[in-house]
């Protein structure tokens, strides 16, 4: 009698267990088609280099404007092709970057980006890529946070042979 009250309980969790698994893989949310659109600040080089969005600050008759947009569009469940346009202004310099890339999503949760673009000031330019692994933290079906560690290069107009430490911490909207 025992055995069987057992095997019971055992059989009834399972078939409530597996009877949940398939409404849930049901209603997974999927970012495939989706719109890719992130905001967020960036460290390089420990310095505090900004991000996506705009910002402007003034002190002592000195105004520096930042812009920013960061975004893509997802081909399949994990991969995304994106863009991203900003530029600064200080004193009357501006240095503006386009930049394209990929961006993947390792087992849904581990972001890995790479990118390359241009980094023009006036007339000059130089090569810049990026490459970053990090972590995607669910905030909303929709939301996610991402901090991510990852690499700057250059080529030899641009920041140098040596490569440059970043941390970002993003925001990931999936519209």
């Amino acid at each position: 009698m025992k055995k069987s009250i057992i095997l019971s309980i055992f059989l009834f969790s399972t078939i409530s267990l597996f009877s949940q698994r398939e409404t849930y893989t049901e209603d997974l949310f999927t970012r495939k088609g989706r719109v890719l659109v992130e905001t967020g600040y960036n460290l390089i080089g420990g310095i505090g280099a900004g991000g996506t969005g705009f910002t402007s600050y003034s002190q002592n008759d000195e105004t520096i404007t930042s812009i920013g947009a960061e975004g893509g569009y997802f081909i399949t469940e994990d991969l995304a092709l994106k863009i991203a346009i900003s530029a600064i202004t200080a004193n009357d310099n501006t240095l503006s970057s386009t930049a394209i890339g990929l961006k993947y999503y390792i087992i849904g949760k581990i972001p890995v980006d790479l990118t390359y673009g241009r980094l023009s000031n006036g007339d000059d330019s130089a090569g810049l890529g990026n490459f970053s692994v990090g972590y995607a933290v669910g905030l909303a079906d929709n939301i996610t946070l991402e901090p991510s560690i990852g690499l700057l290069f250059g080529d030899e107009d641009g920041i140098g042979e040596d490569p440059v430490g970043k941390f970002s911490l993003k925001f990931a909207m999936f519209l």
